[in-house]
């Protein structure tokens, strides 16, 4: 089913008209002259809908029956209202999780017009829905599931995060959803004994988390806060604060990467606040080092030059220890990354170029999209301290590992260095490097 600007922006299409021509047409038939290309624009993007005025003429010069128009009018105002799925449903956390799947894999509108919403992270103590521990978990019902069935969405879970790792985001999330939809959805829903009940609901908070990260990444910011509720929601119900800390984690980098630093701060100090007593080493470095990237886009240099303290001994102590689950990737490349970013927000550019160089020294083979973003920020920090031919040779290594990625995230730190060297065109490298980047932009 099609949205009413989804059913608009086809017919035009089909019918080769721009969306000024569309508004010229309509105009005249209508004998009014009020219809501009951007009302026509809004309807497509599904910010306004068009009302029962321009419904029959729309019918008219598309060659649509108005009835086809009234239903996905219907149907558009149904996916508006529908958009809070995953922040405040009052759905329970198994069947959120399947329609949100099924959203992400079928419905295109719903993906694009998800926002990321700062109401849902503005409750102290990240308490979304009175959240809370279910106690024994144990159900009847449905397929029979035991810990082969958890080993499998393990497996799953661990093969998509490497494809993720070394391809981005946005390769392949739409199987994951499916994945999520049609089988996790129905184990969450089948028999099982309270201990594999545990399991499962750790093995389908980490799949869903994983979702987040790739939303996140491909920039779909808004789909990606509602999978991360809901993996907050997972752990909680299933008894696993050091899950619920590791999600609530990733909220605050994704507060940070999109400027909200009041809220990357609440919740990187509630994922650090929850895991307190129960963390092991590695973990802890993981969380502390969150916060001191979140206390220095706060402009608390001090509080954040001694989270990074906390983080550095704490990884120290764990460098002999196996670490399960998602911190296990938090690394000595990883740990001077985000020190590399919080002296960038303090203005310690020279600091932060060594910290990012090392961290590109260090960082293992197969994470061409972590090293691709390292790279790039080590390009913006030299392009800042003058050394414009340095930064052009960096940004050529940005480029090298640019079309192995699918993420747009990484378009966007391409963009980002585009207009940054733009301003220096007349040095020979940068010509060489944006005639590159022209064409890795366009394939």
């Amino acid at each position: 089913m099609e949205t009413i600007g989804e059913l608009i922006a086809r017919r035009r299409a089909e019918l080769g008209m721009s969306q000024t021509e569309l508004a010229a047409e309509l105009c005249a038939v209508a004998n009014r002259h009020t219809l501009t290309r951007g009302e026509v624009s809004r309807w497509e993007t599904g910010e306004v809908r068009p009302g029962p005025f321009w419904l029959r003429h729309l019918a008219t010069v598309l060659e649509v029956p108005i009835k086809d128009l009234r239903l996905a009018r219907r149907y558009a105002r149904n996916v508006s209202a529908s958009l809070d799925l995953g922040l405040f449903t009052t759905l329970s956390t198994v069947d959120t999780i399947a329609e949100l799947g099924r959203a992400d894999v079928e419905r295109r509108d719903f993906v694009r017009s998800a926002t990321y919403s700062l109401a849902a992270v503005s409750v102290p103590g990240m308490d979304w829905a009175g959240m809370q521990e279910r106690g024994n978990l144990a159900r009847v019902g449905g397929v029979r599931v035991g810990m082969a069935e958890v080993k499998a969405v393990t497996a799953m879970t661990e093969f998509f995060a490497k494809m993720d790792d070394q391809y981005g985001g946005g390769h392949a999330r739409s199987a994951v959803a499916a994945y999520l939809a049609d089988d996790v959805a129905a184990y969450l829903r089948g028999s099982y004994s309270d201990k594999v009940g545990r399991a499962l609901y750790r093995a389908a908070g980490e799949l869903v988390y994983l979702l987040g990260w790739m939303a996140y990444d491909d920039e779909q910011h808004g789909l990606a806060q509602r999978y991360y509720i809901q993996a907050v929601r997972l752990a909680t119900e299933g008894g696993d604060p050091l899950m619920r800390s590791t999600v609530l984690r990733s909220m605050a980098a994704q507060a940070a990467w999109l400027g909200h630093g009041p809220q990357a701060l609440r919740l990187a100090e509630a994922a650090a606040e929850g895991a307190r007593g129960k963390a092991h080493a590695r973990a802890q470095a993981f969380y502390a080092g969150m916060q001191a990237e979140a206390y220095a886009a706060n402009k608390e240099p001090r509080r954040a030059r001694e989270a990074m303290r906390i983080a550095e001994a704490a990884l120290s102590r764990a460098d002999s220890q196996s670490t399960p689950g998602w911190t296990a990737g938090y690394v000595a490349s990883s740990f001077t990354y985000q020190t590399g970013l919080m002296l960038i927000s303090l203005g310690d550019l020279a600091e932060a170029e060594k910290q990012l160089e090392h961290s590109i020294e260090i960082r293992g083979k197969g994470k061409n999209r972590s090293q691709a973003m390292v790279i790039g920020q080590l390009a913006e920090v030299q392009l800042r301290r003058g050394n414009v031919e340095q930064a052009a040779s960096t940004a050529g290594m940005f480029l090298d590992l640019f079309n192995q990625i699918k993420a747009e995230r990484a378009r966007t730190a391409l963009r980002n260095l585009w207009e940054s060297l733009q301003p220096y065109q007349d040095v020979a490298t940068v010509r060489d490097w944006m005639d590159r980047a022209a064409l890795a932009a366009s394939t």
